[in-house]
């Protein structure tokens, strides 16, 4: 009699790196990574299997199939058993089973479908490991019904040993079929269960909760041990639940009690998302004043990562009413972080028009943003202003080296003269290398291109200096000064 060797862990059977598709993408990427990697589900041969397998090939095959799932290496087993099972209903249990798990494990669900359906046996035998598999199938074939109704056999075994994915799934297929407090209780079960998803089933059934308008989902949004992400979504779950009832009031406070203890815990995404929600909702009951001021905040928090900054930006500018110089502030800088030069440099020159001081630095930062825009004329202007006010030699220089480049992209070939003026009258400044630098490029041969990318290394505090260093040694080897 062949004896059956337990099998290893082997996540793929599970679908756990692709399924569970909570909520938005971002969501399902946070559940999956805290849904823990679960064993397979034991590979026990079906109670009293070997009777039936007198071919001595087909017992060769499954020891065979089973030591290349346990190597993982699904596609192998399942080579090894596909010619056996081409009828399934003749086949023997053992073998239907085994094959099942090897194609489930190159997510070949349409053989799985067709080896499983109609089996009398699914959710009784090796632990209802069966069922699982064909619940499986009909989930990614989004046939939900079908789907929660296999996972609810397979949970029905006192055996089953995977609950938690599986409850978590029963969750989702019945919320995708619209029975959100089916699985509201699905989440809930999960959760009980425990195991380091159990936050986020909690967060998951009060989302439910609170879409079937259920108070319960105050209940389930009170878990005090999650993480960010958890917190931000239990935050919102319960909001939602009070704005559907229609107390406003309660749903911002929720919002606002939950933004500080994230921004304590150094969640700043989260945070930031919750003074977004809470803005909007501000300004849905007119609360402008208070929605900007949420907005400024986040636009302006340089721990906040660009995109958020960019939506609150965006969002700010969208207000109404005239936005004063610290909203425009905050403005460009959400949208330098952001990349977007042109909507930086526009709400700057607003800030300044507002009152902001009208400082030489600023009008490097607007200049050098103009230039990243390519609106080189008025670049050159702020630039030429700035480099005549700025006390200090290197930011002086700095100005005066862009205000020369975009003399250059204007096609005047007087940019090329004043960057050598800058190199000889602000010698030795990080702007200098640069112009030293571009000069080298600009050079008409090897041998003039050489003598400023030495000038240029030598300024070793320029950006340039590493790569022109690299170019002395690659236009030596051109003049065979190895």
């Amino acid at each position: 009699m062949i004896r059956h060797r337990h099998a290893p862990l082997y996540a793929a059977l599970l679908g756990l790196a692709t399924g569970l598709a909570f909520g938005t993408a971002s969501g399902e990427r946070a559940i999956l990574s805290r849904i823990p990697q679960a064993e397979e589900l034991t590979p026990h041969l079906p109670d009293q299997p070997m009777p039936a397998l007198t071919h001595a090939g087909m017992a060769l095959a499954v020891r065979n199939a089973e030591r290349h799932l346990q190597a993982g290496r699904p596609w192998a087993a399942w080579k090894e058993l596909r010619g056996h099972v081409k009828d399934p209903g003749k086949a023997p249990d053992a073998v239907v089973l085994v094959a099942a798990r090897a194609a489930a494990g190159w997510e070949g669900w349409s053989h799985v479908r067709r080896l499983l359906e109609d089996q009398e046996w699914l959710a009784e035998r090796s632990r209802g490991e069966g069922a699982y598999l064909l619940a499986r199938a009909h989930e990614t074939r989004r046939e939900w019904s079908a789907a929660a109704s296999l996972y609810r056999r397979y949970l029905a075994n006192s055996r089953a040993e995977h609950r938690v994915e599986a409850a978590a799934r029963l969750g989702r297929a019945l919320a995708r079929g619209g029975d959100v407090r089916g699985a509201a209780e699905a989440y809930a079960r999960a959760a009980r269960e425990g195991g380091e998803g159990a936050d986020w089933m909690y967060a998951l059934e009060a989302e439910a909760r609170a879409k079937a308008g259920d108070a319960d989902a105050v209940r389930a949004a009170a878990v005090s041990s999650a993480s960010a992400p958890v917190r931000l979504r239990l935050a919102r779950a319960e909001a939602r639940l009070w704005l559907d009832r229609g107390d406003t009031a309660r749903a911002l406070d929720r919002l606002a009690r939950e933004e500080p203890i994230l921004d304590a815990a150094s969640a700043t995404v989260e945070a930031a998302e919750a003074a977004l929600d809470h803005a909007r909702l501000l300004a849905a009951t007119g609360r402008d004043a208070e929605a900007r001021a949420d907005l400024r905040r986040v636009a302006a928090d340089a721990r906040v990562p660009s995109a958020l900054r960019v939506r609150a930006a965006t969002r700010l500018g969208e207000m109404p009413g005239t936005r004063t110089a610290d909203e425009e502030l905050a403005r460009a800088a959400a949208y330098e972080a952001g990349k977007r030069p042109g909507l930086a440099a526009r709400s700057l020159r607003a800030a300044l028009r507002a009152g902001a001081p009208d400082e030489p630095g600023q009008r490097l930062r607007l200049g050098k943003l103009l230039f990243e825009e390519r609106d080189f004329r008025p670049a050159r202007e702020a630039l030429t202003a700035a480099a005549e006010r700025l006390d200090d030699p290197a930011l002086a220089a700095e100005a005066e080296l862009y205000a020369a480049r975009a003399l250059v992209r204007l096609g005047s070939d007087e940019g090329w003269a004043e960057m050598r003026r800058l190199v000889e009258k602000r010698a030795r400044t990080a702007a200098a290398g640069t112009a030293l630098f571009l000069l080298g490029d600009a050079a008409s041969n090897v041998q003039a291109a050489l003598s400023y990318y030495r000038r240029a290394a030598a300024v070793e505090h320029s950006p340039d200096a590493r790569e022109a260093l690299y170019r002395v040694g690659d236009r030596s080897l051109r003049l065979k000064d190895t």
